[in-house]
């Protein structure tokens, strides 16, 4: 928790900026921001919403207000809503500026508009704050650090093509999700629902590059991309993991739900036309997270499954599992794992 009885000799924008400049990924970043807000004005309630476009990146100007997504950055798995169920929201967008309205017993709702590259992309959304003087420049003033802390997290941990998380981001999230894993094993907690790792190949990709040249090959990888965040949950991890080969880690998730999903998206990309180049298809190779093994081994377990699909008539879901069980695959041999879990 954040002790906000600073020292006398630290002034309090020093202690709140090295508080958020210390983050290393968004989420934690956003935890930071929103303890800081409901230590410094004790809200009712708060939310920071990210914006999503029809496309799933930026929304654009002229996009009406029930088509932009409301993402929710504290809490991944809540319902997502639209700008326009939120009162004053889309004023707070078009002009860039906070927008407060009054709510009984003396109570505000400040609607704080945090600015990225293209625009707002971040809303700080406050219900029922107590009111000081200086309560709008002080938060105007942690929008303005927060988005650009936010913009050079985005920046590290991003592809620069798509907007996915990249490799980098992958290996620390990998590391946490398997961590918490860990711990729920450590705990015997009843847990019903699992989390799984998928690795995406683009189906003769090399041939889309050599017959219609690289630009239209980084048009079918953000148009993958943008199928990718269209189909999974907000709550999922996506990730360009390296050219053409991209990745999912499904967390919380009943294996028939995570399997449904899985063909769904393998189907709306082959029903999709891509610019220039038409019909595209795509393998996949799926393995649960298990945290009694390495990571590398759940890599390892990823990849086979997916070799597989490759060389068994591309354009399918492979189940690493699945596939030992039926015989189609030998198991790794695995090395002692480093993770206690009893």
């Amino acid at each position: 928790m954040i002790n906000l009885a600073v020292a006398e000799d630290k002034s309090l924008c020093r202690y709140l900026a090295e508080e958020l400049t210390s983050r290393r990924d968004q989420f934690s970043l956003c935890k930071c921001l929103a303890e800081i807000l409901q230590k410094l004005f004790s809200p009712e309630s708060y939310v920071l919403y990210e914006l999503k476009g029809e496309d799933g990146g930026y929304p654009r100007l002229e996009q009406a207000p029930s088509t932009i997504k409301l993402i929710n950055l504290l809490d991944p798995e809540a319902p997502t809503q639209t700008l326009d169920s939120l009162e004053g929201g889309g004023q707070a967008v078009k002009l860039g500026l906070a927008v407060e309205r009054a709510l009984p017993n003396d109570k505000k709702r400040l609607i704080q508009p945090v600015k990225g590259l293209l625009g707002v992309h971040v809303l700080i959304v406050l219900e029922g704050y107590s009111y000081r003087e200086d309560a709008r420049n002080l938060i105007g003033n942690l929008a303005t650090i927060f988005g650009n802390l936010n913009l050079l997290l985005m920046q590290s941990e991003r592809d620069a093509l798509t907007g996915l998380l990249n490799r980098q981001a992958f290996d620390r999230t990998m590391a946490q999700v398997h961590l918490d894993l860990a711990n729920i094993y450590r705990r015997q907690q009843d847990h019903d629902q699992c989390s799984f790792f998928a690795m995406l190949d683009i189906d003769h990709f090399k041939k889309v590059n050599d017959t219609y040249g690289h630009l239209h090959g980084d048009e079918v990888l953000l148009s993958f991309a943008r199928l990718m965040e269209a189909t999974f949950r907000h709550s999922d991890y996506l990730f360009r993991y390296g050219g053409e080969e991209f990745a999912v880690i499904l967390v919380n998730v009943l294996p028939k739900h995570a399997n449904a999903v899985l063909e769904r998206f393998r189907e709306r990309v082959q029903a999709n036309l891509f610019p220039q180049v038409g019909e595209v298809t795509v393998s996949l190779g799926v393995t649960e997270v298990d945290a009694s093994l390495p990571i590398s081994s759940i890599i390892e377990q990823a990849d086979r499954a997916l070799y597989y699909a490759k060389n068994h008539g591309r354009n399918s879901v492979a189940y690493y599992e699945q596939l030992v069980e039926k015989g189609e695959l030998k198991p790794m041999e695995l090395p002692e794992s480093n993770v206690d879990i009893f």
